[in-house]
């Protein structure tokens, strides 16, 4: 934890310089999925609201909070908050802006840890409203090795 928190803070401070050049984005998507551990695999559907802070184009800092549902059932439902680094791709005058991103999250109740990261695309239609495409994988290693590998699409807007 000690070491998220101190490669955020100089990824923020490498950025203070280019606050000027801020720009940040909000979305909503559905992500289907799968969960897998201990030699089992059910799928898994996740419903999330997100933002991101991007710095000079290139770094981003964002926050995502969703809610996850295993096979239709009312009582395997739970939540995931996350906090994740970005690093976009994309030049200036494209339309698309492909980033990887990797992080923390925190599953809701439990607070159980967990790391994720994934890689996805920005497509902008129009100044203010896009796409968002993109894989998700969290992972923990608690008391056995559990995989939740997402694909995610949504509404993207500036």
């Amino acid at each position: 934890m000690k070491l998220l928190q101190s490669a955020l803070l100089i990824i923020f401070l490498q950025c203070v310089p280019a606050v000027a050049e801020t720009h940040s984005n909000a979305y909503v998507l559905v992500a289907p999925g799968v969960v897998t551990g201990a030699g089992l695999s059910d799928p898994v559907v996740e419903l999330a609201l997100g933002g991101e802070a991007v710095f000079a184009k290139t770094f981003g800092l964002g926050v995502e909070v969703g809610g996850f549902a295993l096979d239709k059932r009312v009582d395997s439902v739970f939540g995931i908050a996350s906090v994740a680094g970005y690093y976009h791709f994309s030049r200036s005058d494209s339309k698309f802006d492909p980033f990887v991103t990797g992080g923390y999250s925190a599953v809701i109740p439990s607070g159980s840890s967990l790391a994720n990261f994934g890689a996805g695309v920005n497509r902008w239609f129009a100044p203010h409203l896009g796409v968002k495409f993109v894989f998700r994988d969290y992972l923990y290693s608690g008391d056995g090795q559990v995989n939740l590998a997402s694909f995610g699409v949504g509404l993207l807007f500036h």
